[in-house]
Order: structure tokens, then sequence, then C-alpha cells
């Protein structure tokens, strides 16, 4: 699956992940089909890769 990972400030990309799992009883699996953020609490890497761009150009 993909996910969008944090590597360090200013440094986040979409990988491929393992799928989750249930391991213990408490845990639970949430699938999101979207998210908005509010711009002025988050990198502006993040708004370009939404937008399609490439933030390490």
């Amino acid at each position: 699956m993909r996910a969008l990972t944090r590597y360090g400030e200013q440094d986040v990309r979409i990988d491929d992940v393992p799928e989750p799992e249930i391991v213990n009883p408490t845990d639970a699996i949430i699938e999101s089909s979207s998210s908005e953020a509010i711009p002025s609490g988050f990198p502006s890497v993040l708004f370009a890769m939404t937008l399609g761009g490439n933030p390490h150009q």
C-alpha cells in the first residue's frame, strides 16, 4: 500500500509500505479516503505533493 511517511523536517515522501495487521485485541486499522490540512500548520512540501508536484526539484 502507499503511505505518506516523514523522514525529517520538510522531508515527506509517499512510499510503498506493508499492509497493516491486527496484532493486539485493542488494535484498529482505519482507512482514510481524503484529508485536509491547514496551510499555516504544515510544511509547504505537503501541498506540492498534493498538487502532483515534486517538492525535491
